[in-house]
């Protein structure tokens, strides 16, 4: 029976625990028991699991027994608390249940990320396009945990890099690249902090941009005149600001010079046609282009010169003509009907010859006697009137009554040192018209032969210079063979004493002179000696003392002061000292010379006078400020200012900054107020001057109230070089100056920093000297600029260090060998150079210094070989290698090679052959076939390395000596030798022989083993970490590395990149610094390379860290990073040390990215802030998830602003802040149309010579860059002419057809547009006047034989 209205009482709930806690690593194994749940009341029960929190499929529970266990792998879980409700209900009834929570903790399990050590290297060309992809990046994660790539420092705006697949991409920043090589470092983690770095090494290899005229046609008109006449300038461009050379072609009449200046390279006399010329300008690396040249001559100041008939007249005649003799007549005649004149030009033969002035008959004057000259050659000069002249040449040769005779009495043959054992050929005698039917002929007891029909002279067999003689004589005879008529002539043989060159060591020494030294002054003696006894060597200085303040006295080698010295003028020379003995021989010393600074230098004020308006009324009102500066260095450059005390103004000792002092002003009358201010330097003596400033003081109206200011304006991110070794005070450049003119204050940051200065001026200066080899290169420096309100503004600049050929070479290696006698041209050894400097001033050319016949060595890998076969006799040779670079000046080494001759040139040969050989090895004789091979050292087992020859015979070869290792092996059939063990760096000898030959002999069988550079250097750490306090200066630690290849392909040389605060020796490895350590930064980050000598060069890098120890005394300007809040300090947030964001111009209201602090606080939170500049107003910054969100607001110009440079601050809850400078690159878009320069073109074609014809150039300019700047010209179809493309260069490409009379105006229109969308196009007008040569055939060219040659006057062809 239903009761109502009655409640029941519900079932007791079952107990079970309130909260159960467990904890687990994320490696746990799948089925690993976490808990086990457990019910306070008896019974059967069922559990399960009612809620996962976010854990759901990693846990599991045993529906039994209660037991939690892990069903997944955890990897993927986030390590924190999960709470899991777990229900345990009874079997037999289920609404009787209780629940319970049990609290899994996961704790972080992470290893570490796996990148690759060696650098990931890509190359790109400048054809490469925005988002190609480059390189990817490959890092293995253990935990298989996805991965995030990101830029792990500030880097170039020039790549991308997909942050889920490591793909690295160029973006728009690479059209902007200006180093040939950028190095990236790319940083993988995961979500829960394990991160690995990959370097990534992007090079470019620079593109030649060729110089380009201005004009594609110049037109000079000129007159005649004298030689080296002016005609014109031709103009080039060169937008990679390479060194540009000229060229004219054809180049008979004209010269032009490296500044594109034309000048005649004869007098012009006379009115020639015009000339069609061809001019090239050219850069360094081959890049090129022409531009067309014509020259008109008006006639003025000219006379039509004589024409000869024929430019060369030749005549015999009896050597026994009589006086009066008619020896021919020379014509010419003049255009203008002139009567001519004929004189022989010059002295020579004047008054042997003579030419009848009316007529030009030559006559001769004087009997020829027994005169041996056996021809004469002269001018005959024909004049008009008007001075104007051509010339002919007379050529007469003599016929002797007697037969020919010796063409010189006597000759004169000089014999090497060396010459004399061996047939050595001298030169050749010869008589009057050729040899012919002559026979030459020697006595048989003579010290030379002669061939009896070609008359070459060589020394006999076995004849020297026996005794003391130096000189020997011999009588040759020339008999005609029809007529047999003797002739003779005495020969002498001068022999050459052999000589050795003085010897320069050391061969570069350093010395020092004060600016002020008088004349006389020593600098340096040299010390050189000669091998050769009784030799005299005489000093010279062969170059760098072009101003000659330095001399040498020639028998001493003393050094002295010659003229006034000038360090501010140059600070450092470089002498080239020659020393010379009798024999002409000659070694070289480099003195290298400072000038020691004297204070001899006041400072000068950069602008002077000074005027400057203030008004009285404002107490320590700013007035202006002056700077100066000293061409001293030092001390003696460093300059402070002052004013008189009592003047109402006071001035900045540092900065120049004058401002007025305290109601100075007030009560003085309205007008000028002249005031004397000083500039002294700390030189001693010291050296002060002045300058008048006059200041306007205004004190009727009251000055205005002060304006809402702008912020100063920073130009964006500039490029400017400078050569190494430049003076101190060399201004770089100067940065923008304040838009109101008020007074800035500027700082200079950056690594290397120390090098330079910022005067108060904005002008940024060199400090000191620069030496490119030994400091970073380029130089990255920072700019920042605050106004008297605190407003700012940064800017970047890189300073790229040009070189200069002040390093000499130096040799490493070798230079001593051992070569085996009786062999030529074989390897004897390889000696090596380096030098310091680079491109051609490091491009290093190899000479034996004086005459060798024994030796050669090849020009540039610097290997010798031997020019002949050599003797044991002599067993040390002695070579003077000499090595130049190809720089200016040219700098050279000298390095003496010993080279040692084995005396035993036969097979040494130790073992017999076996018992049943048919013949004893003493009875073998030495075969002709002797080899020399030269082996890689990775030879593979197998290899046949050559087939032994000994002429006919059977199958008997054998190895009969030097393979005691067992490493070759002889084929007895074939003779073919193979290799059978790996080599050993070494020579072995083999003795080979054929038993069974007609005629067994031994060969010897020479195998050189060749080092190949197939190792890479290898550091012995991978990285490298030092600790040093700050203040440090000297040694801070070593890195070492090892090759091991052999020779130079294992000599190592060590590198430092990344810092200008370290250098390191290139052979020992200690890392030095440059300047006292500062406290800040904490710690420096470079890369250590280490290359060999090989080739091709391997290397290999270690990343070097060196942490700075606080100082025991902080500076005061150095605040602590934390702030003291009862017990508890708190630390200022972190910031990114710089950012780089991209944008494309014209957008708004996208966001850029994130900028994001570390707050070490518990608990911390983070707000941004744009600190306020001229550029911030196009930004905004909003803190969302602890990160300020950098958003764009405003449309950006990248044609007004390519780049800017905001400053977030990120501040904490305790007022503690940091800041990030965040570069922003503007990317181009293609928004702007070509603009031609003006309205309208007008061209005038003579249509001269054979088409095409060009008619002229048409330009046009887009602001855009890369490819949507390019510019692309185009011409309507229905004109005659065309038009380049890429150049706008208009031409015609052949004649028009022919008009009644006179010349034609063309007019049509050029259109310049973009490649790329959206198309922009621009048009211009252009106007062609055509002249009448334009319509008719081309003229025929007259023939060869009717052209007019032309010396030192240019003659015109006769009209018709």
């Amino acid at each position: 029976m239903l009761e109502v209205g009655v409640v029941r009482r519900s079932i007791p709930s079952l107990f079970c625990p309130r909260l159960v806690g467990a904890e687990v690593r994320q490696d746990a194994e799948v089925g690993s028991v976490l808990t086990k749940v457990n019910v306070g009341e008896p019974g059967d029960f069922i559990f399960s699991l009612t809620e996962m929190s976010g854990a759901g499929g990693f846990f599991e529970i045993e529906r039994d027994s209660g037991i939690l266990r892990v069903s997944s792998r955890l990897y993927s879980l986030p390590p924190r608390t999960y709470n899991l409700a777990v229900r345990a209900s009874m079997r037999l009834d289920v609404t009787k249940f209780c629940d319970t929570e049990v609290a899994v903790i996961v704790h972080l399990f992470n290893t570490s990320l796996q990148c690759t050590s060696m650098p990931v290297v890509a190359t790109v060309d400048q054809s490469s396009t925005a988002h190609d992809a480059v390189a990817i990046i490959r890092v293995g994660s253990p935990n298989g945990n996805p991965l995030t790539f990101t830029l792990a420092e500030p880097s170039p705006p020039i790549i991308s890099v997909n942050r889920t697949n490591g793909v690295v991409s160029l973006s728009g920043g690479f059209f902007n690249a200006t180093l040939p090589q950028y190095q990236f470092v790319i940083r993988a983690a995961d979500f829960y902090g394990a991160f690995c770095d990959t370097t990534l090494l992007l090079n470019i290899p620079p593109v030649n941009r060729p110089p380009v005229f201005l004009s594609g046609h110049y037109q000079f008109t000129t007159t005649c005149g004298p030689q080296n006449s002016f005609i014109g300038v031709v103009s080039a461009n060169d937008r990679d600001n390479d060194r540009l050379s000229f060229d004219l072609t054809p180049a008979e009449f004209f010269t032009i010079d490296q500044l594109g200046t034309i000048r005649t390279r004869v007098p012009i006399m006379a009115v020639i046609p015009r000339q069609s010329l061809i001019a090239m300008v050219s850069d360094p690396a081959g890049g090129h282009s022409t531009a067309q040249v014509t020259v008109i001559f008006n006639g003025l100041g000219c006379g039509s010169p004589p024409v000869c008939t024929q430019p060369v007249y030749r005549y015999d005649l009896p050597a026994v003509a009589t006086v009066g003799t008619v020896v021919g007549t020379v014509t010419a005649f003049d255009p203008d009907g002139d009567r001519l004149s004929y004189v022989i030009a010059g002295a020579t033969d004047q008054h042997t010859f003579g030419v009848d002035p009316t007529t030009g008959t030559i006559q001769l004057l004087q009997s020829l006697g027994q005169s041996s000259q056996t021809a004469y050659q002269f001018s005959v000069r024909a004049s008009s009137a008007a001075n104007a002249f051509c010339e002919m040449t007379i050529q007469i040769n003599l016929r002797s009554p007697e037969g020919r005779r010796f063409l010189r009495p006597s000759y004169a043959f000089e014999v090497p040192c060396a010459s004399g054992s061996s047939t050595s050929c001298l030169g050749r005698v010869s008589v009057s018209n050729g040899v012919g039917n002559i026979r030459f002929s020697t006595a048989p007891d003579s010290m030379v032969t002669v061939d009896e029909t070609t008359g070459e002279v060589c020394l006999r067999v076995g004849r020297s210079n026996a005794g003391t003689e130096i000189s020997q004589t011999a009588v040759i005879s020339g008999t005609n063979r029809i007529s047999g008529s003797v002739t003779t002539t005495t020969v002498t043989i001068s022999y050459q004493a052999c000589k050795r060159p003085p010897i320069c060591s050391p061969t570069s020494l350093t010395s020092a002179v004060n600016e002020v030294d008088p004349i006389g002054t020593r600098v340096q003696q040299l010390t050189v000696k000669d091998p050769d006894p009784g030799e005299h060597l005489t000093y010279s200085i062969a170059s760098g003392n072009a101003d000659k303040l330095f001399s040498i006295n020639p028998d001493d080698g003393i050094v002295v002061v010659n003229g006034p010295l000038d360090r501010e003028r140059v600070d450092n020379y470089k002498l080239t000292i020659i020393v010379r003995d009798s024999a002409g021989l000659t070694c070289a010393v480099r003195l290298d010379i400072a000038i020691i600074d004297n204070n001899d230098n006041a400072p000068i004020f950069t602008r002077a006078p000074y005027a400057f308006a203030v008004p009285c009324q404002r107490s320590l009102a700013f007035v202006g400020v002056v700077t100066a500066l000293d061409a001293d260095v030092g001390m003696n450059a460093r300059v402070t200012y002052s004013a008189n005390p009592s003047a109402p103004i006071s001035v900045d000792s540092e900065t120049g900054e004058i401002r007025t002092k305290a109601s100075a002003l007030e009560g003085l009358p309205n007008g000028p107020l002249v005031i004397d201010v000083f500039a002294s330097d700390s030189g001693s003596p010291q050296r002060t001057a002045s300058t008048p400033v006059t200041i306007l003081v205004n004190c009727t109206t009251p000055p205005p109230p002060p304006a809402a200011r702008s912020g100063p304006l920073c130009p964006p991110p500039s490029n400017v070089h400078i050569r190494e070794n430049s003076q101190p005070n060399t201004i770089l450049t100067q940065v923008t100056q304040d838009p109101q003119g008020q007074p800035l204050r500027y700082f200079l940051n950056g690594i290397g920093a120390d090098r330079f200065q910022i005067t108060p001026s904005g002008h940024v200066i060199v400090v000191g000297l620069i030496d490119r080899e030994t400091s970073q290169n380029p130089f990255t420096l920072s700019i920042h600029m605050q106004n008297a309100e605190g407003q700012t503004c940064s800017t970047m600049m890189t300073v790229t260090i040009l070189d200069e050929n002040d390093q000499s070479p130096s040799f490493v290696g070798e230079d001593s060998f051992v070569v085996d006698c009786g062999l030529s041209n074989v390897r004897v050894g390889v000696v090596s150079a380096r030098d310091g400097d680079d491109g051609e001033n490091a491009d290093l050319d190899y000479s034996i210094l004086g005459a060798s016949t024994d030796f050669g060595i090849d020009r540039k890998s610097g290997e010798i070989r031997t020019l002949r076969p050599l003797d044991g006799q002599v067993p040390v040779r002695e070579l003077t290698v000499t090595v130049s670079d190809n720089g200016t000046p040219r700098r050279t080494s000298q390095a003496v090679v010993r080279v040692t001759v084995r005396p035993n040139c036969s097979p040494s040969i130790s073992h017999q052959m076996a018992p049943n050989s048919p013949l004893p090895l003493k009875q073998l004789r030495q075969c002709q076939a002797q080899y020399t091979l030269r082996v890689r050292g990775d030879t593979a087992i197998g290899t046949e390395l050559t087939t032994i020859n000994q002429g006919f015979g059977g199958s008997g070869f054998s190895i009969v000596g030097g393979n005691e290792a067992g490493s070759f092996r002889l084929d007895p059939q074939t003779g073919q030798l193979t290799l059978t063990k790996p080599l050993l760096p070494g020579t072995t000898e083999l003795a080979v022989t054929d038993q069974f030959a007609v005629q067994p002999c031994i060969s010897r069988v020479l195998i050189t083993v060749v080092d190949e550079n197939n190792n890479t250097p290898t550091f012995e750490h991978p990285s490298y970490l030092f600790t040093t306090p700050c203040g440090s200066k000297g040694v801070i630690g070593r890195v070492s590395a090892v090759d091991p290849d052999q020779g130079l392909n294992g000599v190592l040389t060590l590198s430092i990149t990344g810092t200008s605060a370290f250098t390191i020796d290139s052979r020992s490895g200690e890392v030095h610094t440059t300047f006292p350590l500062p406290a800040i930064p904490s710690a420096y980050q470079f890369t250590v390379t280490a290359t060999d000598g090989g080739q091709p060069r391997r290397s290999a890098s270690s990343v070097v860290t060196i942490n700075v120890r606080p100082c025991l005394s902080m500076p005061d300007q150095i605040s602590s990073p934390t702030t003291t809040m009862g017990t508890y300090a708190y630390s200022a947030p972190r910031c990114p040390e710089a950012l780089v964001m991209e944008v494309e111009e014209n957008r708004a209201g996208i966001v850029l990215g994130s900028v994001m602090g570390r707050d070490a606080n518990p608990g911390g939170v983070l707000r941004y802030m744009l600190l306020p500049t001229a550029d911030s107003r196009h930004f905004q910054v909003d803190t969302v998830a602890n990160a300020g969100r950098l958003t764009v607001v405003t449309p950006l110009d990248r044609e007004s602003e390519g780049t800017i440079i905001v400053d977030v601050r990120v501040l904490n809850n305790y007022g503690q802040f940091c800041e990030t400078p965040v570069r922003i690159n503007v990317l181009d878009v293609n928004d702007n149309p070509p603009v031609f320069p003006q309205n309208q073109y007008q061209f005038r074609i003579d249509c001269t010579g054979q088409p095409p014809f060009t008619i002229g150039t048409v330009e046009a300019l887009d602001a855009d860059l890369g490819v949507n700047g390019v510019v692309i010209y185009s011409a309507p179809t229905d004109q005659p002419f065309t038009v380049n493309p890429s150049t706008g260069s208009i031409v015609l490409p052949n004649y028009l057809a022919a008009v009644s009379s006179g010349r034609q105006i063309l007019t049509t229109q050029i259109a310049a547009s973009n490649p790329t969308p959206p198309r922009h196009n621009a048009l211009v007008t252009i106007q062609v006047l055509l002249a009448p040569s334009c319509f008719i055939a081309p003229p025929q060219q007259p023939p060869p034989s009717a052209r007019y040659q032309m010396g030192s006057l240019l003659a015109a062809p006769p009209a018709g």
